[in-house]
């Protein structure tokens, strides 16, 4: 149903699948996913409605012969703040912070100087303990 071989179901089940590729346990998922949408979701357990859920934020597709809608997912919130970190990245590492303290003061500047919990480039915020 999903292309992965029983041995490594195997290995995954018995927790041994340590070296076993993440592409193998989410194709797992998918799988099981799909089967249990296929049951009366009243029939379900609160933790598989759990499990369903969760499997529903991969943005993973519901028809297993088909390839994921990646063009659906946004790992940032906005394609501006994308462009920055593009831009960011591109850069070598004194760029870097060079860009961060300029990002900073513009950002500071737009907000008037009311920027609070503002973390400055170079220094670090104290971890709780």
């Amino acid at each position: 149903m999903v292309n992965v071989s029983q041995g490594a179901v195997s290995r995954f089940e018995k927790g041994k699948g340590l070296n076993t590729p993440w592409i193998i346990a989410v194709k797992i998922r998918v799988a099981l996913a799909a089967r249990l949408r296929q049951l009366d979701p009243q029939l379900l357990s609160d933790d598989a409605r759990r499990f369903l859920a969760q499997t529903e934020l991969y943005g993973l597709p519901t028809v297993l012969s088909r390839p994921p809608r990646i063009d659906d997912v946004a790992l940032v919130p906005t394609v501006e703040l994308e462009t920055a970190l593009r831009t960011f990245i591109r850069l070598p590492e004194d760029g870097r912070r060079a860009f961060a303290a300029v990002m900073t003061a513009v950002a500071e500047a737009l907000a008037g100087g009311n920027l609070a919990g503002g973390v400055h480039p170079g220094r670090r915020e104290p971890r709780n303990r």
